[in-house]
């Protein structure tokens, strides 16, 4: 079954290393970001969260990945498109 098989890479140790790597990157570049971004508020707070306790959103966002079938080599770009709608996690 293609959901269970999604659901073991999203608990994957090492896949979920690197959504928390590329998480805390998009963080980054969001708190670098400049005040006129649309959002800007709410983005940086989510921000701030993910930077300061990524382990809280690593499940949810493994998930959001695994289940929409991002490849591996997209989920920075996947992340970076999505935060707005990440915000909504907190």
């Amino acid at each position: 079954m293609a959901v269970i098989d999604d659901l073991r890479k999203a608990k994957d140790p090492v896949y979920q290393e690197i959504v928390e790597a590329e998480l805390v990157k998009c963080a980054v570049i969001v708190l670098l970001e400049g005040n006129g971004v649309e959002n800007h508020e709410n983005r940086l707070r989510f921000a701030k969260s993910v930077f300061n306790n990524p382990t809280n959103y690593i499940a949810s966002v493994a998930k959001l990945l695994t289940f929409n079938a991002i490849a591996d080599n997209q989920i920075e770009t996947t992340i970076t498109a999505n935060w707005n709608l990440l915000v909504g996690l907190l």
